[in-house]
């Protein structure tokens, strides 16, 4: 797969941590349908399901205080 620019390269990174370990999570604004504001997760919800990629609300201090016991990718924009 050729890397188009930033956005695909973590896109990428984040598809195969998730591939290679079945305990993280991603969780943010977004995340499941539309990819987020940059598109980071694109994919992700086909891919790995409601069991691992979820929405949260419109607020900060949820993610960082659920995603604080590691193994979660936090999307922020």
């Amino acid at each position: 797969m050729k890397i188009r620019g930033i956005a695909q390269a973590i896109s990428e990174a984040i598809k195969q941590e998730m591939e290679r370990n079945d305990r993280i999570v991603v969780l943010g604004e977004d995340v499941t349908y539309w990819g987020a504001v940059f598109g980071f997760t694109m994919g992700l919800f086909e891919k790995f399901d409601r069991k691992r990629v979820f929405d949260t609300p419109i607020a900060e201090q949820t993610f960082y205080g659920n995603g604080s016991r590691g193994r979660t990718f936090i999307e922020i924009s």
